[in-house]
């Protein structure tokens, strides 16, 4: 049981909500500390992952790698915004036949991510500060890892700029849950569109703005919703789709889209 569940579980529902608007006013006045954020995720990711979730994210690969199909033709790509990005089964399998041969790129995986489960791509790259602590913990507690040999792993921030990957990523780019967890998110994105080759598709959500709530894992990024598209769009990516907004309780600001990027001599 973590901390958070302890005091739900034991505390009234006001001292619980008392003791939220505390802390989101402390982090509020304290700023961003992306070294106390990274310890934070790396504890969460360690008790919040059960041997039984991990064990059926095994097993999906593991069938597929012994399927004698070609091409994926069920929904494998079960990340939990699919219902945003690809609605139906016809749009999945167009994607992954789309993909399939294509260099493909996941900024901020967490323990599982996406590209670890999508064997069937040619060539998967991930860039994870965490990689290192959590395929060793994987390894130790499971016998196994998510994050094998056939994946470019870069554990580091991604900040930090990869100049063999600039304008190479030719499939998708997917960027979830991520920029709020940064130390510089707009530096963040500024790397995505360098890595991101003319038609690349950029899959992107991201809580940018915490009204309530607010700890040692998250930081702000923008307040409004239109300031932080038109930072995509001049960075030369086309929106495709907007994504719809799931905010509960007014805790956060969150934006989502698809998008595309134009070729280097566009604009729009």
């Amino acid at each position: 049981m973590t901390k958070e569940q302890f005091i739900k579980k034991h505390f009234p529902r006001f001292i619980v909500a008392f003791l939220m608007f505390l802390r989101h006013w402390f982090y509020i006045f304290k700023g961003f500390d992306h070294k106390l954020a990274q310890k934070g995720e790396l504890m969460f990711h360690k008790t919040i992952r059960s041997s039984e979730e991990m064990s059926r994210k095994f097993l999906m690969i593991d069938m597929w790698k012994e399927s004698s199909k070609s091409e994926p033709t069920h929904p494998f790509y079960d990340f939990p915004k699919i219902s945003y990005f690809l609605p139906d089964a016809e749009s999945y399998q167009e994607f992954c036949r789309e993909m399939q041969q294509k260099s493909c790129l996941e900024i901020g995986s967490g323990s599982i991510g996406v590209i670890a489960r999508m064997p069937w791509i040619k060539e998967r790259i991930i860039i994870e500060p965490l990689l290192n602590p959590l395929r060793q913990h994987q390894m130790s507690t499971f016998g196994r890892t998510l994050f094998t040999e056939d994946i470019q792993c870069h554990s580091q921030e991604a900040e930090a700029f990869i100049p063999s990957y600039e304008n190479s990523i030719t499939g998708f780019i997917i960027c979830d849950n991520v920029l709020d967890h940064c130390r510089d998110p707009w530096l963040v994105l500024e790397n995505i569109a360098r890595y991101a080759h003319e038609g690349c598709m950029l899959l992107l959500w991201s809580d940018i703005w915490h009204w309530k709530g607010l700890n040692k894992e998250h930081g702000n990024i923008a307040k409004d919703v239109g300031a932080f598209q038109q930072k995509i769009e001049e960075l030369n990516f086309r929106i495709k789709k907007v994504l719809p907004s799931k905010t509960k309780q007014d805790l956060t600001t969150e934006y989502g889209c698809i998008a595309v990027k134009l070729p280097s001599n566009r604009k729009i």
